[in-house]
């Protein structure tokens, strides 16, 4: 039996954070949740299969998160979700996310997504 993998859950919206974590969950995965980026560090000491963010958190501008993110863990794939449209999807692709998507995002689109990036596949800057 394989080890679940593990994703790191970035949202400050504690209904869609709970609901993404659970439904995550489900599929098997091993998922820890955090609320900011100071959270976000502390899950982030060990290591992640995948990282999904929110980008417009407090405190931190747009897709600057998924440079921090990028910075803190080099090649862990990351899914940006946002509901800032098409710039702020090209700045995070920019930044290094793997993927970008609209929220509110359905559950089998964030799903296909996670399947891509772990399997490798990025999406392409704009």
């Amino acid at each position: 039996m394989s080890t679940p993998r593990r994703i790191v859950l970035i949202d400050d919206d504690p209904l869609v954070r709970d609901a993404t974590q659970f439904a995550l969950m489900d599929l098997g995965f091993v998922v820890d949740a955090a609320a900011d980026w100071a959270a976000a560090e502390a899950q982030l000491e060990a290591p992640a299969d995948l990282v999904v963010t929110d980008l417009q958190m407090p405190g931190l501008a747009d897709a600057v998160i998924v440079e921090r993110l990028r910075t803190r863990a080099p090649h862990t794939p990351i899914i940006a979700l946002s509901a800032g449209g098409d710039a702020i999807g090209s700045a995070a692709l920019a930044f290094g996310a793997d993927a970008f998507l609209v929220k509110p995002a359905t559950f089998p689109i964030l799903a296909r997504a996670i399947t891509a990036a772990l399997a490798g596949v990025r999406a392409e800057a704009a």
